[in-house]
C-alpha cells in the first residue's frame, strides 16, 4: 500500500449488507428505531461514567451527552436510512420500505421528506404497491409465511406514514403521498387471509411455509400466517364482522387480549353474539394465487379438497397441481412445507 486510496469505482451496493446481512438486518433496525425513541429523554441526563466508558472505548470526541446521540444517530440511523435508499438493505418486502419510513420517523427532520417521497414515488414503489405487488384476490406473490410479512409490515408502513403526515401538517398531501388504507385493495389482503384458511383451522401450505404435519386435532385460527391480531386497525376501519370474528377467542368467551380499546372489544362481543364466532366457508376459487378449495360440513366436521395450479413469484416449490385434503380438525394429507433437508 503506498499510503493512497485505491479508486473503487464499480462497488457493488445493491443487495449487500451492512452488520448482520441485506434481508434480516432491516426488521431489526425497525426495532432500533422504536427502542431509540424510547431512549431519547435518557440523553438529556448527564451519565459520566457512561461518557468514560464511551471515551475508553475510542471515541474521545464523545464528551456529553448529546454528542453520543448524535454519534448513534449518525453513525447507526442515518447510514442505515441511507442504506436502505441504495438498496444495500432490502429485506422480504416490504420490509425495506418499511425501514425507510421508520427511519423517516425516527429522524423527522426536514430531509426526511427525501426519505418519504422516495419510498412513496421513488425506488420504493409504495405509491402502487397495492397495485403492482398483489393479485386480484389480495394475495401476495410468494408463498404464505411470506406473504404475512406482506400483510403486516404494510400496515406498519401505513400507520407510520400518518404518523409522519400527523407531525407534518400540509406537507405530505394524498396526491402525492396516498393514505394506503383508503385504497380499495388494502381490505383485500385481510379477506385473503380468511378465503385461503380451511376447515376454520389452517391454511395450505405451499412454497416455503410450515411444516411437517401434526397427528393430533389442531386449534382454531380462522385465517394464514397473519396473526388476528393484525385485524385490529382493518375491523375498526371496515367493521367487517368476519374480522370481528378473527378477534374473538371463543376459549376464554372474549377477545383476543391484543384488542385493548374498550370500544373496539364491544364492537367484537356484539359481532359475536349476533353472528358467532365461526366464519361460514363456502367453496371459492383463489384466481389471482392459483388456488381453488371444495368444502362441506360445519363446525368440527368441516372437509375441505383443494388443488394448486398457481405459481409463486418468490419463495415457491414445485408444487403445481399439489392436492390438499383438510377433515376431522387435521390435516390428512399434508405438503411438506419447508424442506428440512436444506442446510442453510
Amino acid at each position: 500500500w503506498a499510503g493512497k486510496i485505491i479508486p473503487q469505482t464499480n462497488v457493488r451496493i445493491y443487495n449487500t449488507w451492512l452488520y448482520i446481512e441485506h434481508n434480516w438486518e432491516v426488521p431489526r433496525f425497525t426495532q432500533h428505531c422504536q427502542a431509540f425513541e424510547k431512549l431519547w429523554d435518557f440523553f438529556e441526563q448527564d451519565d459520566p461514567e457512561l461518557l468514560r466508558f464511551v471515551q475508553r472505548q475510542g471515541h474521545p470526541e464523545i464528551q456529553t451527552m448529546e454528542d453520543f446521540r448524535q454519534f448513534i444517530e449518525t453513525g447507526y440511523f442515518r447510514t442505515v436510512a441511507q442504506a436502505c435508499l441504495d438498496k444495500g438493505l432490502i429485506g422480504n418486502l416490504p420490509q425495506g420500505q418499511r425501514a425507510t419510513i421508520e427511519s423517516a420517523l425516527f429522524l423527522n427532520t426536514a430531509r426526511s421528506f427525501e426519505l418519504v417521497d422516495w419510498v412513496f414515488n421513488g425506488p420504493g414503489m409504495m405509491r402502487d404497491f397495492l397495485t403492482n405487488d398483489y393479485f386480484i384476490d389480495g394475495s401476495g406473490f410468494e408463498s404464505q409465511g411470506y406473504n404475512a410479512g406482506h400483510v403486516y409490515n404494510l400496515e406498519e408502513f401505513a400507520r407510520v406514514t400518518e404518523k409522519i403526515r400527523k407531525l407534518n401538517p400540509g406537507k405530505y398531501h394524498a396526491d402525492g403521498f396516498p393514505t394506503l388504507t383508503a385504497d380499495p385493495k388494502y381490505k383485500n389482503l385481510f379477506d385473503f387471509c380468511i378465503d385461503f384458511n380451511l376447515i376454520g383451522r389452517t391454511h395450505a401450505q405451499t412454497g416455503d411455509c410450515g411444516d411437517v404435519a401434526r397427528t393430533r386435532p389442531l386449534g382454531r385460527f380462522q385465517t394464514t400466517d397473519v396473526a388476528p391480531e393484525w385485524f385490529r386497525g382493518p375491523f375498526a376501519l371496515t367493521g367487517d364482522p368476519r374480522y370481528g370474528m378473527v378477534l374473538y377467542k371463543p376459549d376464554s368467551k372474549a377477545p383476543i387480549p391484543q384488542v385493548t380499546d374498550a370500544a373496539l372489544r364491544e364492537k367484537i362481543e356484539r359481532v359475536v353474539a349476533e353472528r358467532g364466532y365461526d366464519i361460514p366457508q363456502t367453496s371459492n376459487v383463489c384466481d389471482g394465487y392459483g388456488h381453488a378449495i371444495l368444502r362441506s360440513g360445519h363446525g368440527d366436521e368441516r372437509r375441505a379438497l383443494w388443488i394448486r395450479y398457481g405459481r409463486h413469484r418468490g419463495h415457491a416449490h414445485d408444487d403445481m397441481l399439489t392436492i390438499g385434503w383438510e377433515g376431522k380438525m387435521r390435516k390428512l394429507l399434508p405438503e411438506l412445507g419447508y424442506p428440512h433437508s436444506w442446510t442453510f
